[in-house]
C-alpha cells in the first residue's frame, strides 16, 4: 500500500541561489513529514547552500555527474519514488501557505483526476513582486480571479 508522503521531486542544474529559495520555501510552507524531497541535479558544481537548507529534512540527494535534461533527471526521481503521490516541482518555484495540502485535496475531490498543477500569478512586465510568468500563469486565466485579484500577493491568490 502506498504511504501517504508526498515524494517532491526537484531537478536542477546551476542556478543553486534559485533551487536553496526553492527549498526554503518548502521547509516554511509544508507540512513537516508529509513529503520527502527527491533532488536530482545535473552535474552543478557546488550544491553546499541549497544542502544546508535541506538539512533536518527527509530527502535524498541523486548526483549526475553531467547535465542529463529536465526528462532523464525527473526519471531517475521517479524511479526511486515510493511514496503515494508525487509533485514535480521546477527548482526556480517559490511555494506559498499549504500549497501541497491544496493540490493534494484537489486531486482527492474527484476521482476521475490522475495530475493536477498549480496556477503561477500575475506577469507584471515592470519587474514587480510578481514578475514571472508560464503556460499556467493567471494572467493567462484571467477569468479565474476578480480584476483586483491583480494587486493581490501570492499569498492572497
Amino acid at each position: 500500500m502506498p504511504s501517504d508522503r508526498v515524494d517532491i521531486i526537484v531537478p536542477s542544474y546551476l542556478n543553486e541561489q534559485l533551487t536553496t529559495a526553492c527549498f526554503r520555501s518548502i521547509r516554511k510552507n509544508t507540512k513537516p513529514s508529509s513529503y520527502r524531497i527527491i533532488w536530482v541535479d545535473g552535474g552543478s558544481s557546488d550544491l553546499s547552500v541549497a544542502s544546508a537548507e535541506l538539512a533536518g529534512l527527509d530527502y535524498v540527494l541523486i548526483e549526475f555527474a553531467t547535465n542529463q535534461g529536465f526528462v532523464t533527471m525527473v526519471n531517475e526521481g521517479l524511479r526511486i519514488s515510493d511514496g503515494g503521490l508525487v509533485c514535480l516541482l521546477n527548482n526556480d518555484t517559490l511555494v506559498s501557505s499549504r500549497w501541497l495540502e491544496k493540490l493534494k485535496a484537489t486531486l482527492a475531490a474527484n476521482e476521475k483526476l490522475g495530475i493536477v498543477g498549480p496556477l503561477t500569478d500575475y506577469y507584471r512586465s515592470d519587474g514587480g513582486p510578481t514578475s514571472m510568468d508560464s503556460h499556467h500563469s493567471l494572467t493567462l486565466h484571467d477569468t479565474l480571479l476578480p480584476p483586483e485579484a491583480r494587486e493581490w500577493d501570492l499569498e492572497k491568490i
